[in-house]
């Protein structure tokens, strides 16, 4: 379907004829469409379809067909659709993103699968200190080999050049005990390990597929970024042995994942530090305040002594603000009174964590003023500023995840 090619080359694709699932208040009923199902190389999953059918684009859920080559049964789920057109007479079209889209191949009798195979999304080894790919990890009770695909160099030395996507690498899993591994389950090891991949790398790794020895696929619609290599192009970065190992001791520290997505904007590529340096100061005071927070370090007064404190504070500063002239309203930031100053959690922060900075004034007053003012302090180095706000927040999330090795850096 030529109307989906302004979405890029596709890395598989898939067509046929099928039902899209229609869900109303009322009932739900299917429409006759032919299809196409794309993935792209960015991680999207879209699809096309043609039909004589009239219906709301809105009440789309799913689409179920078979698929022309390889011969099976595709489920597509999640639909949101972005566009829906009437074109040649009497035929509709249509085009919606996907969550994901699992392909069945029809065979008379299915292997039990000892290995699953994910395409990985921005995986290179540029910011490692060996050239070390192919590798291995270990997670759990699973073994996961990491090796590059054919024309991985040409892929790499255009994502480092052009910033943008590409499925660069494969991840073979298996259970270290030889048995029969389950999909889910395997998807799910593969992502934890993504996130420590992307916390050493600096750039945001994902899957986009996996398939089975018995040919299944699941496809799914991956949220990634631009490659990006700063850390690589700073001399920067973590052991990767150590961080997927130290992600898994860890154990679950959901709060960690959308750090380490903010991690990821503040070095991604793009022409306005300012913009990345606010992203990063802001990072720092997110994980600052929530460490302080778990580790009820946030306040200097407890709520209830706070609340018998409160009203005499508020008239004190009311009377003392009539004495000197003062607009009265002063009175009410009094509840700004209760919280540790941020110098004070970040410092606190810090030791706990045993990383050494020489910067933490410099640290205090970029904070303050990327966060207040939106730019940086007069006078500064731009550049070294951010990167001390960037190797700060890389630090404090290598230490938050586990890692106990030397953070090589700044």
């Amino acid at each position: 379907m030529q109307f989906l090619d302004s979405f890029g080359e596709p890395v598989y694709r898939y067509d046929g004829v099928g039902t899209l699932g229609l869900e109303t208040s009322q009932n739900r009923r299917n429409i006759e469409v032919s299809y196409e199902v794309r993935q792209l190389a960015d991680g999207l999953v879209v699809v096309g379809w043609l039909t004589h059918g009239f219906f709301i684009s809105s009440e789309i859920r799913t689409l179920v067909g078979w698929v022309r080559q390889p011969r099976g049964r595709i489920e597509v789920r999640g639909l949101v659709p972005i566009q829906s057109e009437i074109g040649f007479p009497g035929v509709r079209f249509g085009i919606a993103r996907a969550h994901d889209a699992r392909l069945e191949v029809r065979r008379l009798s299915k292997p039990m699968s000892s290995r699953a195979v994910f395409s990985m999304v921005n995986l290179t080894s540029e910011p490692w200190e060996r050239n070390d790919f192919p590798f291995s990890v270990s997670y759990g009770n699973y073994r996961l080999s990491f090796s590059p695909l054919p024309g991985y160099q040409q892929v790499v030395e255009r994502l480092c050049r052009v910033p943008g996507t590409a499925v660069t690498a494969r991840c073979v899993i298996e259970r270290q005990d030889g048995a029969p591994i389950k999909p889910a389950r395997a998807a799910q090891a593969v992502d934890s390990v993504s996130w420590a991949l992307s916390l050493a790398t600096g750039t945001k790794v994902v899957w986009s597929t996996y398939e089975t020895a018995s040919g299944d696929r699941l496809h799914r619609s991956s949220t990634t970024r631009p490659y990006s290599h700063r850390l690589a192009a700073l001399g920067w970065r973590l052991d990767v042995d150590e961080a997927v190992s130290s992600w898994e001791r860890a154990g679950a520290k959901p709060h960690l994942r959308p750090m380490i997505d903010y991690f990821m904007d503040a070095t991604a590529e793009g022409p306005y530090l300012q913009t990345k340096a606010l992203t990063a100061a802001s990072l720092l005071d997110a994980l600052t305040n929530h460490w302080c927070v778990q580790n009820g370090l946030d306040l200097l007064v407890g709520d209830t002594l706070w609340r018998q404190a409160q009203p005499k504070l508020r008239r004190a500063i009311r009377q003392a603000a009539a004495n000197h002239g003062i607009d009265e309203s002063i009175a009410g930031n009094v509840k700004s009174l209760q919280r540790r100053p941020f110098a004070d959690k970040l410092e606190r922060l810090l030791r706990r964590l045993n990383i050494q900075s020489d910067h933490l004034r410099d640290l205090v007053r970029l904070r303050n003023s990327l966060v207040h003012d939106g730019d940086f302090p007069p006078g500064v180095d731009r550049v070294r500023s951010y990167h001390q706000l960037v190797w700060t927040d890389l630090a404090i999330l290598a230490r938050l995840a586990g890692y106990k090795s030397t953070i090589f850096g700044m």
